[in-house]
């Protein structure tokens, strides 16, 4: 049972970290504009609302989500055109 404790407490302190794509300068201005043009008005919510697929739908893809992807996707179009190692996006390897 102490083992158990000891698991538990642990569990918590565990640090997390953001993947080297999330804190890349570009990526995160990406996503700061797109969401307040995007997702933080009406219109730009009833815009994104009008060109969901319904599989999108179906699965819950916020306009959060679909800037994240724009914004990754820029992000390494920007890298590569530059030269630059293609980082890790969202934790995923």
């Amino acid at each position: 049972m102490f083992i158990y404790y000891i698991l538990f407490y642990f569990s918590f302190n565990v640090l997390v970290f953001a993947s080297p794509g999330d804190n890349h300068y570009l990526y995160r201005a990406c996503l700061h504009h797109c969401k307040q043009i995007n997702c933080s008005t009406s219109l730009g919510l009833r815009d994104f609302q009008e060109k969901q697929t319904f599989f999108e739908y179906i699965f819950q893809w916020s306009c959060q989500d679909e800037c994240a992807y724009e914004c990754m996707w820029k992000t390494v179009d920007n890298m590569e055109h530059k030269d630059e190692p293609i980082v890790q996006f969202h934790g995923m390897k």
